[in-house]
């Protein structure tokens, strides 16, 4: 059992920025993160941006988050390649006040020290769930579920494909 408190993300999974992270080859795997309390302004949990590695077989679950901007944040952009894949988010909760209760952003910046022949291609992320999200005791200003809508040019320029699975999820 763990509480965090912070400016930032509780926690942020990550695996290479852009070519040095692909160049490296090492992926974030093999995660568990379990009963956890987490207050904070940005992501409960964080995936990315820097996910050029590749993330897979992340477990998340048992946590509550109290005033946190977000409970999930999975970030991309065009020019962060990598794969996320078998990520599973179990019994959360949340209460307070949320911005947003879980996101995908897919437009983070490039790398510039990457040179103009960097060119990955879009993230692929796939078997991702969310089960027994609990967010009915917190108020959201924002969205529910942001899937990248708002934005000027559609999730789909930036990630290959997605596979979402969700079941009793209440926000």
């Amino acid at each position: 059992d763990s509480s965090y408190e912070g400016g930032d993300d509780c926690v942020s999974i990550k695996s290479g920025w852009d070519c040095f992270g692909a160049a490296l080859g090492r992926p974030a795997a093999n995660i568990t993160l379990r009963n956890l309390a987490c207050k904070g302004p940005r992501a409960g949990i964080a995936i990315g941006s820097e996910l050029s590695g590749g993330v897979h077989d992340v477990l998340v679950e048992r946590i509550r988050f109290v005033d946190a901007g977000r409970m999930a944040h999975l970030k991309t952009g065009r020019t962060r390649g990598g794969a996320v894949s078998s990520v599973r988010f179990a019994n959360l909760t949340a209460v307070g006040r949320m911005d947003t209760g879980i996101v995908l952003d897919a437009t983070f910046k490039p790398n510039s020290k990457c040179g103009r022949g960097w060119a990955p291609r879009p993230t692929h992320m796939s078997d991702i769930s969310f089960v027994d999200i609990d967010a009915s005791g917190a108020a959201i200003s924002g969205y529910s579920f942001d899937l990248g809508a708002r934005h000027k040019e559609p999730v789909r320029s930036y990630v290959s494909a997605m596979e979402l699975f969700l079941k009793d999820v209440h926000l």
